[in-house]
């Protein structure tokens, strides 16, 4: 049987908590950038929480997303890194982390590109390239040989932005077929482009 004085604890530590957050997001019209972030931090808490609260819906977590989108940091990156591989949620969790800075967003991208195909993927690979994610241009470079052209089109724009000596190194040695249906005997050959002045 559970001890009395557990639930007793559990209680006092729940109503501290809720108190406690009560009192730093009343600091929130207060506060200016250089100061402590603890009413930001206890906001984004609560939101994480939200998000991985089972009975959240679609609509509340599409919301909750669009926010941490805003103020989110290496906190939620673990909450939405779960939903990067559901189709249902993937948009929306992606989005989020691509706008944030720290390098916990961009790994979790990473590893959510080696685990996504489709679809899914070629949003993965659009959003290390947002980010340009230097770490990530071994993977795009794999990808150009991949059989979906779309991928592969989307791993030449994502090299292109990232721009490091090793994504033009890719851009250089890359060999693909044109996109362009009328022209499907003609081949794009990167090690012909001018090097840079």
């Amino acid at each position: 049987m559970p001890r009395p004085w557990l639930k007793i604890l559990s209680c006092v530590v729940l109503a501290w908590t809720a108190v406690s957050a009560a009192d730093e997001f009343e600091q929130l019209p207060a506060y200016k950038v250089g100061q402590s972030r603890t009413p930001l931090t206890a906001i984004e808490g609560k939101l994480v929480a939200a998000l991985e609260a089972p009975n959240a819906t679609f609509d509340a977590r599409q919301f909750i997303c669009r926010v941490l989108r805003q103020i989110g940091t290496d906190r939620s990156v673990p909450a939405l890194a779960k939903w990067l591989t559901d189709p249902t949620t993937s948009h929306m969790a992606r989005h989020a982390l691509e706008r944030m800075a720290g390098e916990k967003a961009s790994a979790a991208l990473r590893d959510a590109l080696g685990k996504t195909t489709g679809a899914l993927r070629i949003g993965m690979i659009g959003s290390v390239g947002v980010r340009k994610d230097a770490k990530a241009a071994g993977l795009l470079a794999d990808l150009l040989t991949d059989k979906d052209a779309a991928t592969v089109e989307a791993a030449l724009k994502a090299l292109g932005r990232i721009a490091t000596p090793e994504a033009l190194g890719a851009l250089y040695r890359a060999d693909v077929p044109s996109p362009r249906p009328w022209r499907p005997s003609r081949r794009i050959r990167f090690s012909a482009w001018p090097t840079r002045c």
